[in-house]
């Protein structure tokens, strides 16, 4: 299972990928081309009823790698987006060591 981190604000594009967001309180700009993917989702053990008309939203999960450089600093990251399509919430997978 996924260790998602509190909700994140993103901005996307007219593609739907992330141009830009706000990450524990700091303003991002996605900086490199952000890779795609759908991951499974265990919605049995995170909700024991699936409102009706989610559809394929309570068993993928929309994820987006990103490199993004902060706007206050030049800091950069590289961390994983990820979409839920039944909270209809943004969340970010911190970045591994």
């Amino acid at each position: 299972m996924l260790g998602l981190t509190d909700a994140v604000t993103v901005w996307t594009g007219e593609s739907g990928a992330p141009v830009r967001f706000v990450w524990e309180g700091r303003r991002w700009l996605v900086t490199g081309r952000p890779q795609r993917w759908v991951s499974r989702r265990p919605w049995w053990q995170e909700s024991p009823r699936v409102p009706r008309g989610v559809g394929r939203g309570a068993v993928e999960r929309e994820m987006w790698q990103v490199e993004a450089t902060a706007l206050d600093s030049d800091d950069t990251a590289k961390l994983q987006l990820s979409f839920d399509g039944v909270q209809r919430r943004w969340f970010a997978v911190p970045p591994t060591s």
